[in-house]
């Protein structure tokens, strides 16, 4: 496992929260504390395990694992945010990837799955995409909520660097809370693998994505 975080990618200046399996600094090999290589928070997993799969470091999830934040993000409601990850499923199934907020009818928000699609879902409702996924494949994906008024937020989901699909939600209520990676806003977890996993105060541009895709690209084959 390596000590250095690879290519510098985009929104530095707003990057809350970045773990990384690859480096050192991020993750020892052993234990349930994860540190971000960005700022001071630290993270605690559960059910999680680390290993090496296919030349690339990644953290383990099996249905019921998570990894929390140690506290609130310190973002508002009225803040624009995004999460990032790199993931590849085990199996096609109804699983939540990151996710922040409480669950409740407009509440949070939370990049998962169902079967089939990618949803970007709020609380516990959501936005059903159109746009399919395939297990154990990686994929960068950054699902971006771009405070517009009140409880509206323009939602983005961008797969691989490119934008994917769009809605604007009047109803969503983003609290500040804690950072969950590897599970959906409800508890309902994934299978499968992260590398790596960012938190933005800021709504990301598309050049900034798509340029954080190209820096890494490579290293997960793509």
């Amino acid at each position: 496992m390596g000590s250095n975080n690879g290519p510098v990618g985009q929104g530095l200046d707003n990057n809350l929260i970045r773990i990384d399996a690859a480096s050192s600094n991020s993750y020892s090999g052993s234990g349930l504390t994860l540190n971000s290589t960005i700022g001071t928070q630290s993270l605690t997993s559960r059910n999680v395990t680390f290993t090496s799969n296919k030349g690339e470091s990644v953290f383990v999830f099996a249905s019921s694992g998570v990894v929390t934040s140690s506290g609130n993000l310190g973002v508002s409601g009225a803040s624009s945010r995004t999460m990032s990850v790199w993931v590849r499923f085990g199996h096609k199934a109804s699983q939540g990837v990151m996710s922040t907020g409480a669950n409740g009818a407009g509440t949070g928000m939370a990049l998962a799955t169902s079967a089939t699609v990618w949803l970007l879902g709020y609380g516990n409702s959501g936005v059903a995409t159109t746009i399919t996924y395939n297990a154990n494949q990686w994929y960068y994906v950054s699902y971006v909520s771009e405070f517009i008024s009140g409880s509206t937020h323009r939602l983005r989901l961008y797969i691989n660097g490119g934008l994917a699909h769009t809605a604007i939600i009047t109803t969503i209520n983003l609290t500040n809370s804690t950072l969950r990676i590897g599970c959906d806003n409800s508890g309902s977890g994934m299978s499968g693998f992260i590398s790596r996993s960012n938190f933005y105060n800021k709504a990301l541009t598309d050049r900034e994505i798509q340029k954080t895709f190209w820096n890494y690209q490579s290293r997960f084959g793509l």
